[in-house]
């Protein structure tokens, strides 16, 4: 029975490892064109250093698609309501 259950415990162990995500990185920008063959190199904290290694290169910048876009806040002040009280 204990073996049992080390083979259940070691087994999810190994699936939880497969099953989870790669981390994408948090760099903002990557280096991307016909050089990379369709890939992303993402490892440049600024614009400007992606377009440094850019340079004479068949290659381009670009933001990281792999980064979440936090939704931007409105410019507008929030309406209030009146609610009738």
């Amino acid at each position: 029975m204990r073996n049992a259950f080390l083979a259940l415990v070691v087994a999810a162990g190994i699936w939880t490892g497969i099953a989870a995500p790669a981390k994408a990185d948090n760099y903002p920008y990557c280096l991307t064109g016909a050089e990379m063959g369709g890939g992303f190199s993402c490892m440049y904290s600024t614009f400007q250093q992606c377009q440094a290694s850019a340079s004479g290169r068949s290659a381009y910048c670009v933001e990281s698609p792999f980064l979440s876009r936090e939704p931007r806040p409105s410019q507008q002040p929030a309406r209030r309501r009146h609610t009738g009280y």
